[in-house]
């Protein structure tokens, strides 16, 4: 999700080749929120977990001393795999389609797509 409430000057943001933008309800008891696609080919995108911290951010305990002798230690050092993201965002469509189908003018976006075999619903 975009770091500022404002994603721009149209609510629209991409991040890692994942379009965000703002969807805006009519129901005044409802709050706008955010949703995403394939900043390449407009597919869905899901969020797949770290499996090296499992989506947590951290891996590891560091508190600054050579021998720990926290009663409690809790993992506070940032996950290298993830980068303290907890996973990432991708294409739900294979990485063939995802290629093959780009929106105009997005071609020089990277595929976020995981696999070939991923299918993809029109």
């Amino acid at each position: 999700m975009p770091n500022d409430a404002t994603g721009g000057a149209r609510g629209r943001e991409i991040k890692n080749g994942i379009e965000w933008f703002r969807v805006r309800v009519n129901d005044p008891s409802e709050q706008d929120h955010w949703d995403c696609q394939c900043a390449r080919c407009g597919s869905s995108a899901v969020f797949h977990e770290c499996e090296a911290c499992g989506g947590q951010g951290v891996d590891g305990h560091d508190c600054g001393e050579d021998s720990c002798c926290c009663a409690d230690p809790e993992d506070n050092v940032r996950c290298s795999l993830c980068r303290g993201e907890g996973g990432e965002w991708r294409c739900v469509s294979g990485l063939d389609w995802c290629q093959a189908h780009p929106m105009a003018g997005r071609e020089g976006i990277a595929s976020t797509a995981l696999r070939s075999e991923a299918p993809h619903v029109d």
